[in-house]
């Protein structure tokens, strides 16, 4: 029942957004990995992640309101920021699997290095998934969706590494 209402939710992110939710999970990953290089404690790792991302999330949710209100300025300014959380959220929930992962490391559930390598592959998967579930959407054949995955979770890991090599 639980793995039921989970998938659900996922697919509810890749329905709402997908870009956004592809985004969230290169954020997520990126910003664990470069905090990582510097830092030690599992929950300053968990929690400076989740301001970044929180900060990307902001960023995108101003400029989806000021779009919507370029496009429509007579709609109420709350329709229009309820809509916009709305369709930013994937954003932060495909973050929720891999912070949690980081964060268990903080009650010594696990070695924060370990939850940090763990966290990265979750990320780099949750990457694969959304490009697997592209192609079985698209009709793609299952050997074509798996390389829409391979290519989404390498691309992924592409900017993931760019933007540690920045920071």
């Amino acid at each position: 029942m639980v793995t039921r209402e989970i998938l659900a939710r996922r697919r509810h992110w890749l329905d709402t957004n997908p870009g956004g939710t592809v985004y969230g999970a290169i954020v997520v990953t990126a910003s664990i990995a470069a905090i990582s290089h510097h830092e030690d404690r599992a929950w300053v790792i968990a929690l400076e992640a989740i301001a970044s991302l929180v900060v990307f999330f902001l960023a995108h949710l101003h400029a989806a309101v000021v779009n919507h209100r370029f496009d429509e300025p007579t709609e109420p300014l709350g329709k229009v920021v309820k809509e916009a959380i709305a369709h930013e959220l994937p954003m932060l929930e495909i973050a929720i699997v891999p912070v949690l992962i980081v964060a268990a490391a903080s009650f010594r559930f696990v070695r924060t290095d370990l939850a940090v390598q763990v966290a990265l592959f979750v990320g780099v998967f949750e990457l694969f998934a959304i490009g697997l579930v592209r192609g079985r959407r698209k009709d793609a054949s299952v050997l074509a969706s798996i390389g829409m995955g391979l290519f989404y979770a390498a691309s992924g890991g592409v900017l993931v590494g760019l933007k540690v090599a920045i920071h």
